[in-house]
């Protein structure tokens, strides 16, 4: 079943909240991911675990393509919309 914005969105909150040892509601979902303090390594577990979560592959690269939780919340959406 394909997953909402908002569900994705909340999903990767919640990753990048558990990779920087944070509460969900402190990482601003605009705010840019490497600015939060996400690193490579962070970005490629994030993307393997979302990948797994969504039920498709998805690029190492992509939280750097797409640099905000929303902005890539965005673009998983509106995919899996297809």
């Amino acid at each position: 079943m394909a997953k909402t914005e908002s569900e994705i969105q909340r999903y990767i909150v919640g990753k990048v909240a558990d990779a920087l040892s944070v509460a969900p509601e402190s990482v601003d979902p605009d705010a840019p991911l490497d600015g939060l303090g996400i690193t490579s390594l962070h970005a490629a577990t994030i993307s393997g675990e979302l990948a797994r979560w969504l039920g498709e592959p998805l690029s190492p690269t992509l939280l750097w393509d797409y640099p905000t939780a929303a902005e890539l919340a965005g673009y998983l959406g509106r995919r899996s919309m297809r």
